[in-house]
């Protein structure tokens, strides 16, 4: 994973700017899939994850899962990334704007 200054990546500002308001983003491995984690209240700390299309910009929230012990799944739900489409995990760190991490197709230029 590398933490990016938004100024230099013209293409990845204008997916995290559709859901965080982050200076800066973390471009993690490129991958076809991505495991939708820690996205339940747990002491000021809360995941969300969008999945964007690339050429429209359209946003789709991914739902959020309640932990085990709270009638949620046992294991986490993985999502698919399709070639076209990213994933960007953005939500609340310690009570204050987490940093959005963005997750791409290993085929998808950028």
């Amino acid at each position: 994973m590398d933490i990016i200054a938004l100024k230099d990546y013209k293409d990845i500002a204008a997916l995290t700017k559709l859901v965080s308001k982050k200076q800066k983003a973390i471009l993690a491995k490129r991958t076809t899939s991505v495991r939708i984690s820690c996205t339940y209240w747990d002491e000021g700390s809360k995941s969300e994850y969008h999945l964007i299309h690339i050429a429209s910009k359209r946003v789709v929230p991914l739902a959020a899962q309640a932990p085990y012990q709270y009638g949620g799944l046992k294991e986490d739900p993985i999502q698919l990334i399709e070639k076209g489409y990213a994933v960007v995990e953005a939500g609340t760190f310690c009570g204050k704007p987490a940093t959005p991490v963005v997750y791409l197709h290993p085929e998808e230029e950028m």
